[in-house]
């Protein structure tokens, strides 16, 4: 990926917010509602009607999952058999569901699968 600036601001010598300046995004096909819905244990239902889960790489890949509710992303429960196929035939699912309010316009569940593969940890 290749160096990447980040602007981090400071507040009372504490930083309350970065950004991170990414590549222009390329967007991929768009993934059948089947599996992104199977992937999160959801109804296809719960996918929002009008915007398609895709692939959008900016020098990291996400399929961004759109839901219609919040309530939806609330319930989401991965389905793990399914995880590592997902990403391998997609990219890490990201989903999110618009606030319906100026601030947050959106909200969204980060993926697990850095921490499913140890990259991570997660700490109590």
């Amino acid at each position: 990926m290749g160096p990447t600036l980040v602007e981090v601001g400071a507040r009372d010598g504490r930083p309350p917010a970065a950004t991170v300046h990414q590549g222009s995004p390329t967007f991929g096909a768009a993934v059948p509602r089947e599996r992104v819905a199977a992937l999160l244990c959801l109804d296809v239902d719960d996918l929002h009607d009008e915007l398609d889960p895709m692939p959008v790489n900016t020098g990291i890949a996400y399929t961004i999952v759109p839901l219609k509710t919040q309530r939806a992303l609330a319930h989401i429960d991965l389905d793990l058999a399914l995880l590592d196929a997902f990403a391998r035939d997609f990219a890490e699912a990201y989903p999110c569901a618009f606030t319906g309010r100026k601030t947050p316009w959106i909200e969204a569940r980060g993926s697990v699968q850095p921490v499913l593969r140890g990259e991570l940890t997660l700490e109590d």
